[in-house]
């Protein structure tokens, strides 16, 4: 016992002021780098978009367990929405990249999916609020609209991918063109649709290669 107090004593003896300041400085660097190599880390899943990627697979599972458990009513039916509106975007971007991909003329359909996906974000944010209104006199007025701006997209996306399944198949350019130019007017008719939604006036239609 007296051998171990002894140790102890000799221990704290070496803890002197010069000593004391050397561990404090040691810590403080330490601490330091970890901040840094936090804020690094952060900063890199910023840029490669593991954040983002991150929070839209949390709410697409949530949107997920809402459509399949909530009871039948506008609740369900908007994270339904909201799903098919993320799943018919995806599709109609996978549809063209593939279509461009394999070489195949592609004319504006690029372009098209472009205003697609800057469409779909606003008409999600509507959705997004309606979603988590109380006021249920509301979500009965604004409901329809967005139930119809919602179906407009979906058909205008089905229609870029069906002129991208017939580009893959040799579809003459010409011919193309024609299509898009039908599938444009849709995109254009829908953003406005969206817009008055929403009651904001959205950002002027994106030129497209070769329009």
């Amino acid at each position: 016992m007296l051998g171990d107090e002894g140790g102890g004593s000799e221990l704290w003896s070496l803890l002197t002021p010069p000593v004391l300041i050397v561990l404090a400085i040691v810590v403080t660097v330490g601490v330091c780098i970890l901040l840094g190599l936090a804020l690094w880390g952060l900063r890199r899943a910023r840029r490669s978009g593991a954040l983002a990627r991150g929070r839209r697979a949390v709410e697409q599972a949530q949107l997920t367990l809402r459509a399949q458990t909530a009871p039948p009513g506008p609740a369900r039916e908007l994270a339904q929405l909201r799903l098919d509106l993320r799943e018919v975007v995806e599709q109609t971007s996978a549809a063209v990249t593939a279509t461009q991909a394999a070489g195949n003329p592609v004319g504006d359909l690029p372009g098209l999916s472009r205003r697609l996906e800057q469409v779909a974000p606003a008409l999600d944010t509507e959705l997004r609020v309606l979603q988590h209104d109380p006021d249920g006199a509301e979500v009965r007025v604004l409901l329809p609209a967005l139930r119809a701006r919602a179906g407009e997209l979906n058909g205008s996306a089905r229609a870029v991918r069906d002129a991208a399944a017939v580009a893959r198949h040799g579809m003459a350019e010409a011919s193309l063109a024609e299509l898009t130019a039908d599938v444009e007017q849709e995109v254009a008719a829908l953003r406005a649709g969206v817009a008055a939604i929403s009651g904001r006036g959205g950002p002027p239609p994106t030129s497209t290669p070769g329009g």
